[in-house]
């Protein structure tokens, strides 16, 4: 009699890159972008690909926010067996400021009722996008300070299997831009 095992559930660790004189990423959330979640990428560090995708309306930019994320938590259940937890999936919130909130309340207003976007965000030259649509919860706090400006604070959320891989993104597609149509 023999014992067969169709798999020993061994995960492969990537190659892990050391640097001892990384370079560093500036942090902050300085630009968002929404991307459809009917669009894929076919190269997403492609100018080009990015100028083509907005004019079509699968990608929408929101340049020029001030935000931060949670970093993001993993999601565990009660493993089997010998192992004492099994991770399920990761959960990222992110929460931005908008100053062009208040000419955009009506779209806000649908963000928060669709789910039909991926959340992508930068940083000072790293991208990051999930892979499962988002949601959306808007809110236009007001200060009771006359000298503050009302802008409107944002926390989108998402969860996937994964945390999103940096990408370095096409910096000029923040730059503020208009979409001129012939």
């Amino acid at each position: 009699m023999s014992i067969y095992y169709p798999s020993d559930c061994t995960i492969s660790n990537a190659n892990y890159l050391a640097n001892c004189c990384p370079t560093k990423e500036g942090a902050r959330i300085r630009h968002l972008f929404l991307q459809k979640t009917t669009y894929a990428f076919v190269d997403i560090e492609d100018a080009t690909e990015w100028e083509t995708a907005i004019a079509a309306g699968n990608i929408l930019i929101i340049p020029n926010v001030r935000g931060s994320s949670d970093g993001g938590n993993w999601t565990t259940t009660e493993g089997y067996g010998d192992t004492a937890e099994e991770t399920e999936s990761f959960e990222e919130t992110i929460t931005f400021n908008d100053k062009n909130f208040l000419n955009n309340v009506a779209n806000y207003n649908t963000l928060a009722r669709g789910s039909g976007y991926y959340l992508g965000f930068v940083t000072a030259t790293r991208g990051y996008v999930s892979s499962n649509a988002a949601t959306f919860k808007p809110k236009r706090p007001i200060s009771s300070d006359a000298k503050q400006s009302v802008t409107g604070e944002i926390e989108g959320k998402f969860v996937q299997s994964e945390m999103p891989i940096p990408f370095t993104y096409p910096q000029a597609i923040f730059d503020c831009f208009r979409i001129i149509t012939p």
